[in-house]
Parts: structure tokens; sequence; C-alpha cells
């Protein structure tokens, strides 16, 4: 079990509970504590953070509800194995709530993807695919470094839209551009963490740049065919995450009786 001599005082502030519970969330986190190790007593943890026993006990809870400890009557608090949703925040919680009209988007953006590559291959300017090439730059550089390249992997299929020249297109875009780019983030946190997309956004370029609708459709399709299969996996996770919601909501309805 870890020592309280990395806790610092919380001292007297507005939102003391949430203050405690930052301050034994970066005490797990950086002291490396492992599943199923205990934390100190909530009376040395209260003496190190220089806070009531109660104060500790709110903090807690308030980390057992982020899925990071696990508290028991009469026990130290243990550190819980690693879960992913409570990481993921209320991005992901709002996702779970929503995930119907998830299905239901995915349902109709293929087909739009669809019309974009072949309208852009069609409508396309020079402006456009330098656009596009220099999108394509900056999700390669992005790669060579070690980051995530969402935003551009974002940013290609708005211009896409953009150069198909079709308002319709372009305002379903707008539309839905906030919502997709939570449910991608979140099918990259649940996935293996590799990012597919660049091969497969040069093939469409290739294809819009060349001109050829058929060519453009069939790249844009096998793209998205990768795309559903990633996305489903992410609301298959967010299926686990509303059931346990439900389930955490129904013990603690039942716990308040």
């Amino acid at each position: 079990m870890a020592g309280v001599s990395a806790l610092r005082p919380v001292g007297v502030r507005p939102y003391l509970r949430q203050d405690a519970a930052d301050e034994l969330r970066r005490f797990v986190l950086e002291t490396g504590l492992q599943p199923g190790e205990k934390l100190p007593s909530e009376r040395e943890l209260g003496a190190r953070l220089g806070l009531s026993r109660a104060s500790v006990r709110e903090a807690l809870r308030f980390l057992e509800h982020e899925g990071l400890v696990e508290v028991r009557q009469g026990r130290q608090a243990v550190v819980r194995p690693f879960d992913l949703a409570p990481m993921l925040g209320p991005v992901v919680q709002r996702l779970a709530a929503e995930r119907g009209v998830l299905r239901d988007l995915l349902d109709v953006r293929t087909p739009l993807e669809l019309l974009a590559a072949r309208a852009a291959a069609r409508q396309r300017t020079d402006a456009d695919l330098r656009e596009l090439q220099a999108c394509l730059a900056r999700t390669r550089a992005a790669l060579d470094g070690g980051e995530d390249p969402l935003d551009e992997d974002v940013l290609f299929h708005d211009l896409l839209y953009r150069a198909s020249r079709n308002t319709v297109l372009l305002a379903f875009s707008r539309t839905v551009h906030d919502l997709l780019r939570s449910v991608r983030e979140a099918a990259r946190q649940v996935g293996d963490g590799r990012d597919r997309s660049i091969g497969q956004h040069i093939a469409i370029y290739e294809a819009v740049a060349a001109g050829d609708e058929e060519l453009a459709e069939a790249a844009m399709r096998r793209h998205m065919d990768e795309v559903r299969a990633e996305q489903e996996q992410a609301l298959r996770f967010l299926d686990q995450v509303a059931k346990r919601s439900r389930a955490e909501n129904g013990r603690a309805n039942a716990s308040s009786v």
C-alpha cells in the first residue's frame, strides 16, 4: 500500500469535495497504485489532506462514481481494475444516450458519402485538390509525429462535401459534424489506436483528382465499410456503458429507499 507522503493538503477552499477528489485521483495515478491495492485509511488521508473523515469519504465516493476506486463499508478503499468508460467522460455518456440516433446516422451517412465522392470527382477544382493534398500532408505529419490526426480525418470529409458543390450534402455535413466527430473519437479510444484512414483517403483523393466518379465511389465505399466496422464497435461499447449506468442507477435508487 502506498503511503500518504505524496498527498498535498487541500486547505479551505470552495468545492472542497472536488478538490479532495482531484488530489486523491492524482495520488492514485502518480504513485502507480495497481488494481486491488488499498489506499491509506480515511484517517490517514484526512490527516494529510487537512480534511475531516466525512469529507474524505465524500471524495472517495466521487472517485468511486468515476470507476477509479471501490469503497466498501468498514474497509479501506481499493483501486479498481482499469475501465475505459469513466475515462471517456461525459461525451460517451451523451453518446450512449443517443446511440439510436447514431445508428440511424450511420445508415444515412454512407450513401451520402458515396454521393459526395462522385460529385467531388465531377465538380472539384484545382483549389479543392490543393486543400485535400494539404489535409493529407498534415495527416501524414501527425502520424509520423505520433499524434492522432482525428481533426484532419474529419476535415478531409468536410473538404469532399465542399468540393461536391452540392448544397444539400454540404448542409448535412455541417449539421452532423460535431456528432460524427464525437463518435469517431469514441471509436478511436475503444479500438486499437491504429489509424487506417490515411491510405483510404489517399485512394479517394487520387480518384477525385483523376475525375473518375466510379473509382471515387468505390474507394469511398471501401473506406466507409472500415469506418462503419470501427463505429459499430464503439456503439457496442456504448450499449455496455448504458447498461452499466442503468444498473448503477438501480442500485443507487434501491439503497436510498
